[in-house]
């Protein structure tokens, strides 16, 4: 299956990810393209890992 980076099926993913709103993560998968977000949460420290790694997985796991 392909994923569809603006269908509803993903916004609704990113709008349900079990972390808090202000996780930086979420920040960026909420307010920039994909395309964006991907290459900055890459970018965050290992601090951020985890939580980015959570994020994703809650993205793509709809797709699963």
């Amino acid at each position: 299956m392909q994923l569809v980076y603006n269908s509803e099926i993903y916004q609704k993913a990113i709008n349900t990810i079990p972390l808090k709103r202000t996780y930086t993560s979420v920040v960026i998968l909420k307010t920039f393209s994909t395309r964006i977000a991907l290459g900055r949460l890459e970018k965050l420290p290992k601090s951020e890992q985890h939580k980015t790694i959570i994020a994703l997985f809650w993205i793509f796991k709809g797709y699963i």
